[in-house]
């Protein structure tokens, strides 16, 4: 099992963020290759066959979008 992609975000409430002057607020987080849990050997990726055995990179953004 592999988690290869998760988003998470929030639009906050129009009474909370009408006092500055904006239309739209949103905060989110997301996340790519967060974890895997397998019995299968680490060296081996089902995903890369024949290519080279390269260790996957994780990444996690964070944001906030704002419409005014």
């Amino acid at each position: 099992m592999r988690m290869k992609n998760i988003a998470l975000g929030y639009s906050l409430p129009v009474k909370m963020i009408s006092k500055a002057k904006l239309n739209r607020a949103r905060i989110y987080v997301s996340g790519e290759n967060l974890f895997e849990i397998t019995k299968l050997n680490d060296a081996f990726d089902p995903e890369l066959l024949g290519a080279q055995d390269y260790p996957l990179n994780r990444a996690i953004s964070v944001g906030i979008q704002l419409g005014l």
